[in-house]
């Protein structure tokens, strides 16, 4: 997912080319989405679907309220995120509008006086990284929300080995990023507490069977 100003748009679009060349799928906010609830839902179904977070910075990035709005957006879900510096910030009141995460994280640079070939291999190795945790990160999480969202209705919950694998990639994400969130963890344990009871019903049932076999 690629948060920018429209006012970057041509390097928004070089660089999605040239990422779509080296084989990464793009969510990039092209048109215009009217500002309803539906669009920003669209937006943060993009944003939970997306494998990294990359936020353009720019004078006018910085200032944007629904640039801010995606980046909280993907700080709340624990997305990879990765800044990238376009333009810089110069004035004071850019920098005091800039969000206090973009400061945390290390940026990659892609002005117009750096190597673009080079920065952009940079971000390419980044984006690689741990790319398996990345992705079961982002499976899990598209999941979660469909579960909470549906009432944590029991028909969404993991099974069988599917549990198991989310189990060993929880526990292995805490020192991993992006780390899991709250909602990973309350969608594998409720997962697990179903799991667990089906077990118990079906030991009781086959309890109770047997028990008639015997009577009989």
């Amino acid at each position: 997912f690629i948060s920018y100003s429209r006012r970057d748009t041509e390097f928004v679009r070089k660089l999605a080319d040239k990422l779509t060349d080296a084989g990464r799928e793009i969510w990039v906010d092209w048109e215009d989405i009217p500002l309803t609830a539906d669009w920003w839902k669209e937006i943060q179904e993009g944003i939970d679907g997306s494998d990294t977070f990359i936020f353009i910075i720019s004078p006018d990035s910085v200032q944007s309220k629904v640039c801010r709005q995606e980046l909280d957006h993907a700080i709340d879900t624990n997305k990879r995120f990765v800044p990238v510096l376009y333009r810089e910030i110069e004035t004071k009141e850019d920098r005091e509008a800039m969000h206090p995460a973009i400061s945390t994280h290390n940026w990659l640079y892609f002005r117009e006086t750096d190597d673009f070939d080079k920065a952009f291999n940079s971000l390419n190795e980044v984006v690689e990284l741990d790319l398996d945790h990345t992705k079961t990160h982002t499976r899990l999480l598209v999941r979660a929300k469909e579960w909470d969202a549906g009432n944590r209705d029991r028909s969404f919950l993991l099974v069988s080995d599917e549990i198991t694998n989310a189990e060993s990639w929880l526990s292995h994400g805490v020192s991993k990023d992006p780390k899991p969130t709250e909602l990973h963890s309350e969608y594998i344990f409720a997962s697990r507490a179903a799991a667990n009871r089906r077990q118990q019903q079906l030991l009781a049932g086959v309890s109770f069977a047997l028990v008639v076999s015997v009577v009989l």
